[in-house]
């Protein structure tokens, strides 16, 4: 067992998931101090939002201890993203999740929800402004993409607070990934801080036919997920909470310490540690809406979902079986 004080499921949760980070981290660390030391001192810095000092305390180490170890497992950690971070990489694994996501409410061919949430920060020294978010907090915001099971497929932590969902998404790769792929068989749903893509579905803005009704309701049932994701990521992770004040980093630290939080949630989803309790916050809005009319062709893919999937009949006999 992990001899930190601190409430984490990856430390509380037997041998097993630490002497795993311990191998991943093992060829990164200097030798100034066991790699099993390192990985529980780091932990309890991202699980507990504790100060480093307080967080030393805890498992007897001082303070510029903590920052060191922490430093060092953030940097191993980042060399393994791609095995920790990753969409589906066979036509089962994908058929998993898009029949994951259908059982919910009936809505196809979906895999993933994608959203942004906010990680505050202390105030930067340098363009302070630029990183106020629209509660006027220091932030950065970091787009998210995560499966049925709230297992994180992608993430993006590199955009200060004041950017909108919709300009992270097309100045990230996901973008250019799927707008290569231009891939009919999936797509991604979010809310209406994002455009209507062929490959990314949005809520209608003014529902007119009861078929458009039952959609919307199917979509935000089924987008749910993604808040559900980032309650628990950040109930896991303290240090991304701001319920107890920012995070003391620079923004640069910050997108690093986020992206291995994404990475270490993944490790504790794949092996079923139990869920932590989420409070009941208010859900993160982005007032900005993304403007312009539906592009035709998507127009019309998310048009042929309306009449495929949620007409009356066809839809009431969905909802009976599942």
């Amino acid at each position: 067992m992990c001899v930190c004080a601190i409430d984490c499921a990856l430390c509380n949760s037997g041998d097993e998931a630490i002497i795993h980070l311990c191998e991943v981290c093992r060829s990164n660390h200097p030798r100034n101090l066991p790699v099993f030391l390192k990985v529980c001192a780091a932990l309890s810095v991202l699980a507990s939002g504790l100060f480093q000092r307080v967080a030393g305390d805890s498992i007897h180490i001082s303070q510029a201890s903590v920052s060191r170890c922490l430093t060092q497992f953030i940097d191993a950690m980042l060399h393994h993203i791609g095995h920790f971070i990753k969409f589906p990489e066979t036509v089962g694994e994908e058929r998993a999740i898009k029949a994951g996501f259908y059982r919910v409410a009936g809505f196809p061919n979906v895999l993933g929800a994608i959203d942004c949430t906010h990680v505050s920060i202390r105030a930067p020294s340098i363009e302070e402004n630029v990183y106020r978010d629209r509660q006027r907090r220091h932030s950065i915001n970091v787009q998210v993409v995560c499966d049925h099971n709230t297992r994180i497929l992608s993430v993006c932590a590199r955009f200060l607070g004041s950017s909108h969902d919709a300009y992270i998404l097309r100045n990230s790769s996901l973008y250019r990934k799927m707008d290569m792929l231009a891939n009919n068989d999936v797509c991604f749903i979010g809310d209406r801080g994002y455009p209507l893509l062929t490959w990314l579905m949005t809520l209608f803005a003014n529902p007119i036919t009861a078929s458009e009704v039952r959609y919307n309701h199917a979509h935000a049932v089924t987008r749910s997920v993604i808040e559900r994701t980032f309650g628990i990521l950040k109930s896991r992770f303290r240090c991304l909470d701001d319920s107890g004040g920012c995070m003391l980093v620079t923004p640069g630290i910050a997108c690093r310490v986020t992206t291995v939080c994404c990475m270490l949630h993944n490790m504790a989803v794949n092996r079923r540690l139990p869920m932590p309790v989420i409070p009941q916050n208010p859900k993160e809005d982005d007032l900005a809406v993304a403007k312009g009319l539906p592009m035709g062709r998507a127009a019309r893919i998310r048009q042929q979902i309306v009449d495929q999937h949620f007409r009356q009949v066809w839809y009431d006999t969905v909802r009976l079986v599942a």
